[in-house]
């Protein structure tokens, strides 16, 4: 009888040290395949990115192309520095930068301005000094009606985010209101007599 027990013991330890090591291998296997695989990954890194390859895929691209393209990462380097919230200066400088690159600006009005004022200095013989300010100036309708759509859009943004004071409502949420609504369309007409 304990030569049948020591018999099952070993059969039980063997099959034991035999999984253990049926394991081992498969992890073994697995890491070496994540090795070559991540070798054979940085290999054809290196071959994308010869200069070779890197020249050939350029004849795909016109100068005009290529030149939009480093002036778009040229940007977008830029504004990964000015990225995120610091502080409240920041943001308005932000804001401004912005406003400043969406205005429409006539630059052959200005320039025919210019040259207008030039020749009025040539024409009065001042010293190089002396500025001639023109202040009659009268910017024309079109840049008003910019301003004007500017401010709009402004005052859009802003009081979109304020709550609105003037809603007197008894609800909590839209669900809660589309409810209230629902309840209101239905039960009226039992109101009303």
């Amino acid at each position: 009888m304990a030569k049948l027990k020591q018999l099952q013991r070993r059969k039980t330890d063997s099959a034991k040290l035999n999984r253990q090591e049926l394991f081992k291998e498969q992890k073994n296997k697995q890491n070496e395949n994540k090795v070559r695989k991540s070798v054979d990954d940085e290999l054809q890194l290196k071959e994308e990115y010869t200069e070779e390859s890197q020249r050939l895929k350029n004849w795909d691209y016109t100068l005009e192309e290529n030149e939009k393209w480093e002036a778009k990462q040229e940007l977008k380097n830029s504004n990964i520095d000015n990225a995120g919230f610091r502080n409240y200066s920041q943001l308005a400088e932000q804001s401004y930068r912005r406003e400043i690159e969406e205005l429409n600006i006539d630059k052959e009005a200005y320039l025919k301005g210019k040259l207008k004022r030039l020749k009025q200095k040539d024409a009065l013989d001042r010293d190089q000094d002396d500025e001639i300010d023109d202040y009659n100036n009268k910017p024309s309708k079109a840049a008003i009606d910019q301003l004007i759509a500017n401010l709009k859009g402004s005052d859009g943004r802003k009081m979109k985010r304020r709550k609105n004071y003037e809603d007197t409502s008894s609800y909590i949420n839209d669900k809660n209101k589309q409810f209230n609504e629902k309840l209101n369309r239905h039960y009226d007409k039992f109101n009303e007599k």
